[in-house]
């Protein structure tokens, strides 16, 4: 319960997309689907808070830049609502730079990225 801590006192947490879940959803992307994890839906719904999306990508020697997106969810959204929304805001980022991407291993079976 340490990240529900954290969020009470209004602090930052930060989870990974990655298979490391016991539940996921379903989602449209890169002409397939992937499996996004339904934690850090039920998380911020848990405490309140603001769920957002961030990427890294590498611009250079030692250089970065971080895109954080609008909130993902409000109290009626669903996890497949959340997903759809992260997918949608996700997939360009991933056309652009596709060697960034680390959750490939997330794509459903059968599904080939185009």
């Amino acid at each position: 319960m340490k990240l529900h801590a954290c969020l009470r006192r209004n602090g930052v947490v930060s989870i990974t997309v990655g298979k490391d879940a016991s539940a996921f959803v379903s989602a449209p992307f890169l002409n397939g689907n992937i499996l996004f994890p339904t934690g850090p839906t039920d998380l911020a719904r848990l405490t309140d808070s603001i769920l957002l999306p961030v990427y890294t990508v590498r611009d250079g020697y030692w250089r970065y830049s971080t895109h954080i997106g609008s909130p993902l969810m409000s109290q009626n959204e669903t996890a497949d609502d959340v997903a759809k929304a992260y997918a949608a805001w996700i997939e360009p980022v991933v056309r652009k730079q596709p060697a960034h991407w680390r959750s490939w291993d997330l794509m459903e079976p059968g599904d080939t990225p185009s």
